[in-house]
């Protein structure tokens, strides 16, 4: 019953989590990319079933090629590489870092 009552709490924590990264993305997206809320609410819905359909895919090729442990050490290790934050200047200076964030977004949609 304790272990249940940890999963619920959990899980409402985590929908909180969803749903105030969303509140501020429609707020990110209309006003300082200036997308039409309608846009801003699709990507933020692919956002989020990609989201929620990568681990499946994840399990698909831990089960079927690799194994579970080396496949959460390949995607850890993968993780903390792109998430470093010479990554992210390497990445911003490859790019060109053209007029702050959210560049990348508005050049592609909006030229």
């Amino acid at each position: 019953m304790l272990l249940f009552i940890g999963f619920c709490a959990n899980e409402v924590c985590e929908k909180l989590a969803v749903v105030g990264f969303q509140t501020n993305m429609i707020n990110y997206l209309t006003q300082q990319l200036h997308m039409p809320v309608t846009e801003a609410a699709n990507t933020l819905t692919n956002f989020g079933g990609t989201a929620s359909l990568t681990p499946m895919l994840g399990a698909f090729i831990a089960n079927s090629f690799e194994g579970r442990f080396w496949t959460i050490t390949v995607a850890s290790i993968i993780y903390q590489i792109v998430s470093s934050p010479s990554f992210m200047q390497l990445f911003v200076v490859i790019i060109g870092s053209k007029s702050g964030p959210g560049w990348v977004m508005s050049h592609k949609m909006f030229r």
